[in-house]
């Protein structure tokens, strides 16, 4: 293989092997020897995820500012963009939302917990943004930015994102 062909692959390869050896590790959780996740880190995480997220944007309210800059030549292509950025990062946050809520009606028997719920709760324990396994069924990633982060970093990267536009705007 070529040097950097190389690289890739085993930087693919190491990741892989690490996934896998989190996924084995045992909880310390006895009453639940077989969970692939820990019932309580997972609780934790979506308690704090869904405490931290922020409302989605208007878009009545961006659309009448949006309108007032699309006048200017030289703005209108940026103002295209936030707006199409701003109805992306809605569907996103309404996803995050969603799956969330699902999830901790799941966890507390409301609900029974479907293999999607399951997977993102392996998910949430390991600290991996949803979607970082191409086999699961959960993902918040087909929504979202190409992102190496763990699940913690990622969080606080999406609320940096919808923090910035909302300063852009205000200026």
């Amino acid at each position: 293989l070529h040097a950097h062909t190389q690289i890739g692959y085993l930087t693919q390869n190491a990741s892989s092997l690490f996934t896998h050896l989190l996924r084995l590790r045992g909880h310390g959780d006895s009453a639940n020897t077989n969970a692939l996740y820990s019932e309580k880190i997972v609780r934790s995480r979506v308690d704090s995820i869904l405490t931290r997220l922020p409302p989605n944007f208007d878009m009545t309210i961006v659309e009448d500012k949006a309108t007032e800059l699309l006048e200017d030549e030289m703005l209108a292509p940026f103002v295209v963009v936030a707006l199409h950025e701003c109805k992306r990062m809605n569907s996103l946050l309404d996803e995050v939302r969603r799956s969330l809520n699902e999830l901790q009606r799941g966890l507390n028997g409301k609900l029974n917990i479907s293999a999607r719920m399951d997977e993102l709760a392996e998910a949430v324990n390991l600290d991996q943004v949803p979607g970082t396994n191409p086999l699961h069924r959960a993902s918040w990633l087909h929504l979202s930015w190409a992102s190496n982060k763990n699940l913690a970093a990622w969080v606080d990267d999406l609320l940096a994102r919808v923090r910035q536009p909302i300063h852009s705007c205000s200026s």
